[in-house]
């Protein structure tokens, strides 16, 4: 490991674009901007945010994987990426030819990190606060209470709040609203979720019933047919489309426990397969539950009125596990969050 060829590059890169960012060197480690660059093994007792890594130029595919984790790098070539939690720099060098001479080219990135509103549980304090009316807000002295009844991670909403200098729940939505739909869009695509969530389209399976008269029936009403708890058949993305007319489809969108599956295969008739002329059931039986998936918004069981109240899912994570189509899945995920940050009141 030889960081000062990195170190080098950098200082040049900085002085080119004349740009200040405070560089502490030690025999351990190098702090660029606060975030510390291990030379060697990692750096015990530190907040894994605050790590960089050293990368060759030659590895994009790393690259690419620290960019997803939310991870800060600087390479040989003077690419930088320091991620702070609520904001991202990125320096670029991009070789441009102008008369025979090679100039390096650098783009610059200054935006909320989306590690910080993409987790699960950073999904459900999102959607619950979106959801929840202002007057119902505002009755809550403190953050602490507002978790206390949503059952919502409060480490989480503080860190959320430091980061967002959001000093009250009102302020906090207000600035989570900021935020554009590309945005959400763009933060979709990063690994985060990916990791902690079951994706709906690689965990489900196609089925179709032998019942005809089922066949008749609108995706839609297939959750009344069971007598389960809400917590154990769960509409899937599509069907939340569906829900704020989004799609017309007749498939059925499914999220079963395993503790269901078995009864509503027969009390379905539901075969393994696709049947052609017949509508397909896909079924995704999450192997840790439902109840850690985040699937359902907070505010479904409660009476007093939110925003889209017919929804009971969670919205934001059934727009970011609308993947059923590459061509359609941007415009459809669009219509989703701004049918929910409409709807705030």
């Amino acid at each position: 490991m030889k960081p000062y060829r990195y170190l080098d590059k950098l200082k040049k890169v900085l002085s080119q674009l004349e740009i200040t960012l405070p560089i502490e060197v030690t025999k351990q480690f190098a702090k660029i901007g606060g975030i510390i660059f291990p030379y060697g093994s990692y750096i015990q007792n530190e907040d894994t945010q605050n790590i960089g890594f050293f990368v060759p130029a030659k590895s994009p595919d790393r690259k690419v994987n620290l960019r997803q984790d939310g991870k800060s790098y600087l390479d040989d070539k003077g690419e930088i990426l320091l991620n702070w939690g609520t904001h991202i720099l990125h320096l670029k060098p991009q070789a441009k030819i102008r008369k025979s001479v090679t100039v390096p080219k650098y783009e610059l990135h200054n935006s909320i990190a989306p590690s910080l509103l993409l987790s699960p549980n950073a999904i459900a304090i999102v959607e619950t606060l979106l959801r929840v009316r202002s007057q119902k807000l505002q009755e809550y002295k403190s953050a602490f209470h507002f978790c206390r009844e949503w059952d919502l991670y409060q480490p989480k909403i503080s860190e959320i709040m430091r980061k967002l200098n959001a000093k009250d729940l009102i302020l906090l939505r207000s600035k989570i609203l900021s935020l554009s739909i590309d945005w959400w869009l763009n933060a979709f695509e990063a690994a985060y979720l990916r990791r902690q969530l079951s994706s709906f389209y690689l965990e489900a399976q196609p089925f179709y019933s032998l019942i005809n008269a089922d066949e008749k029936k609108s995706s839609l009403i297939f959750l009344q047919d069971f007598n389960f708890d809400i917590s154990q058949v769960v509409h899937g993305p599509t069907e939340v489309a569906k829900q704020l007319g989004f799609l017309i489809e007749q498939n059925v969108n499914l999220w079963i426990s395993p503790l269901a599956i078995n009864e509503i295969k027969k009390k379905k008739k539901l075969v393994p397969g696709v049947e052609k002329g017949r509508r397909t059931w896909f079924i995704a039986v999450p192997s840790k539950g439902l109840h850690r998936e985040e699937l359902l918004s907070r505010t479904a069981n409660r009476n007093e009125s939110v925003a889209l109240p017919q929804i009971k899912n969670n919205i934001i994570r059934a727009a970011w596990d609308l993947t059923y189509s590459d061509s359609r899945t941007r415009e459809v995920r669009r219509y989703l969050l701004q049918s929910l940050f409409d709807a705030v009141q």
